[in-house]
């Protein structure tokens, strides 16, 4: 008798436990819900291709946990494919930075591409080998489920294959797509994530030294050809605040800026921050950023948390 009954308190202390605020379903509930608010004052982190600065590989398994150590917000990742066709974590096209491999990552089959060792932090020449492997997409979303919301960075035709990776895990609620299109364009019309999870259009000034991509010559008309999506966010990529002055109130919703290199946000960049937080994070969220993507997540953490800007 006192087996079962000891059986039915350890299972009763386990149903509680899962149900507990702060368990993992309650922290993506209320992350969501704090990032769809508009109003929220607080300025949410997103760490860039996981928590890295440690010397944990780049969008590696290390990573993600890294981020979940330091409480971060939000992980952005990057997907590509393999030759057979499997979503993996992996910026570059080829293997050769981040991997003891060379090549296309899209020439590899995925098991050829689990034999290399991932090199350590941003990786390059010089980085040191870790035991880290290169992830799978089902992989990483698995190691993050619960702990924070995901942006997965989807690169070239993946977008249909991830998604459906993030849909056989039940992970929509946790996931940010994001796309570099105009409204109207057939890769944005035709894809598979509207409705299904939160969406975030990434807006470029029409400006020499912006990334190439779709650009808006007007971000309030950019802006309000999205409205049919009703997305989450709005990243913006800039190189004069002149650009984001535009906003006035126009995109009532989160707005997303990058810290991680000059051509990204008029030259504010995590590096600047280090010396001059003010004037560079600090900056950033006087010119209505309330969403920072960051290569320095403890470190901004850390400053929005001294000067209250910081949720809980």
């Amino acid at each position: 008798m006192k087996h079962y009954l000891s059986l039915a308190l350890a299972l009763l202390l386990a149903a509680c436990t899962s149900m507990a605020p702060g368990s993992g379903a309650d922290r993506i509930a209320a992350l969501r819900s704090q990032f769809l608010d508009v109003r929220d004052p607080h300025v949410m982190v997103v760490a860039h291709r996981a928590c890295w600065r440690a010397g944990a590989p780049e969008n590696s398994l290390a990573a993600i946990e890294a981020c979940a150590a330091i409480g971060a917000d939000m992980i952005e990742i990057d997907v590509a494919l393999s030759r057979d066709g499997v979503p993996i974590l992996l910026h570059d096209p080829s293997l050769d930075r981040t991997t003891g491999g060379n090549g296309l990552a899209r020439d590899h089959d995925l098991s050829d591409i689990r034999t290399l060792r991932l090199r350590a932090g941003a990786g390059g020449a010089n980085a040191p080998f870790t035991q880290e492997r290169v992830p799978t997409l089902a992989e990483a979303l698995q190691a993050a489920r619960g702990k924070f919301l995901i942006n997965l960075d989807v690169k070239g035709d993946a977008y249909a294959p991830a998604f459906a990776v993030v849909e056989r895990l039940g992970m929509q609620d946790q996931i940010l797509m994001k796309m570099n299109a105009h409204a109207d364009d057939p890769a944005l019309v035709g894809a598979p994530f509207h409705g299904r999870t939160l969406f975030m259009p990434v807006i470029l000034e029409c400006a020499p030294g912006v990334l190439n991509g779709a650009c808006a010559p007007s971000l309030p008309d950019e802006i309000a050809s999205f409205a049919r999506y009703e997305p989450a966010a709005y990243e913006l990529v800039f190189t004069s605040e002149a650009f984001l002055a535009q906003l006035r109130g126009a995109a009532n919703r989160r707005v997303w800026i990058n810290a991680l290199n000059p051509a990204f946000a008029a030259g504010m960049t995590d590096a600047r921050a280090i010396e001059d937080p003010d004037g560079n994070w600090g900056r950033m969220i006087a010119l209505g950023a309330t969403v920072i993507q960051t290569d320095e997540p403890r470190r901004l953490i850390d400053y929005l948390e001294q000067r209250g800007r910081r949720g809980g």
